[in-house]
C-alpha cells in the first residue's frame, strides 16, 4: 500500500492484534475494564476503535472511505485488509490515512483528555495523502531513471567466469533483478532472476543482485 512506513507500521499492529487498545491491555491484566473511552459502554476492541465506535462514524461517512468497514466473509482482520484489494486505490490510501489520524485521536482522548473536530480530522487526513503523495513522486521517481547499460560485453581471462548484474525499475514500486555468469568464450554457466516490491535506488537494487548470487 503507498503509504508513509509509520502507517504500515500501524497496519502491521491492528493486523496481528499488537495495537494497545483496552481490550489488549485488559486480557493482558495491565488495566482493571476494557470498555471503550469515548464513553459509548463498548469493549475496546482494535476493529471498534477504529471502524465501529460511534463518536468516528461521521468522520468514515463523510471521508467517503466507509466501504473500507464491511467486515463481511471476514474471519480476521488480515482478510479484512485483502478485501480491500477490491477497492479504489486513492480510498485504500485515504483508508489507511485515516485509521492512523483516528488512532491518534483516540490516543489524544486517553493521554489528554481532548478531542478534536471531524472537520479537522479530515483535512488532516486530505494534508497527509496530498504530502505523501507529493514526496512519493520527487524521491522514487527520481530513482527510476536508470542509466544505459554498456553496448558491448568484454569476457574474462581464460579459465575465470565474469558475473553480470543489472535492475530494472521500470514498474514504480516493482523491482526487476538479473544476474547470468558467462566463461571466457561467452558460455553461460547460470543466470538467475528475480521480481520484488520495493522502492530502491538502482545502486541498492544492483547491489541486492549481487547479494542474491
Amino acid at each position: 500500500m503507498e503509504v508513509s512506513p509509520k502507517v504500515r507500521h500501524f497496519l502491521w499492529k491492528l493486523c496481528t492484534h499488537t495495537l494497545p487498545t483496552r481490550g489488549v491491555l485488559f486480557h493482558r491484566h495491565l488495566i482493571d475494564e476494557a470498555v471503550c473511552p469515548w464513553g459509548c459502554g463498548e469493549h475496546e476492541s482494535a476493529y471498534h476503535a477504529i471502524f465501529t465506535s460511534p463518536r468516528f462514524e461521521e468522520v468514515w461517512m463523510d471521508s467517503g472511505c466507509s466501504r473500507m468497514r464491511d467486515n463481511s466473509d471476514c474471519d480476521t482482520m488480515c482478510d479484512l485488509v485483502v478485501k480491500w484489494k477490491q477497492l479504489d486505490l486513492r480510498i485504500q490510501v485515504k483508508g489507511a490515512f485515516l485509521m492512523w489520524c483516528i488512532w491518534g485521536e483516540r490516543n489524544n482522548k486517553v493521554f489528554n483528555d481532548k478531542s478534536t473536530p471531524n472537520s479537522v480530522l479530515l483535512r488532516r487526513v486530505d494534508r497527509l495523502v496530498e504530502e505523501y503523495g507529493k514526496y512519493a513522486v520527487n524521491i522514487y521517481r527520481q530513482q527510476g531513471r536508470v542509466s544505459q547499460s554498456p553496448r558491448y560485453w568484454n569476457p574474462p581471462s581464460q579459465g575465470c567466469w565474469k558475473i553480470n548484474v543489472d535492475a530494472s525499475l521500470a514498474t514504480e514500486g516493482w523491482v526487476g533483478l538479473g544476474i547470468i555468469a558467462r566463461d571466457h568464450l561467452g558460455g553461460v554457466r547460470f543466470t538467475a532472476t528475480r521480481r520484488t516490491r520495493a522502492f530502491w535506488s538502482p545502486e541498492i537494487a544492483e547491489a541486492k543482485a549481487i547479494e542474491m548470487e
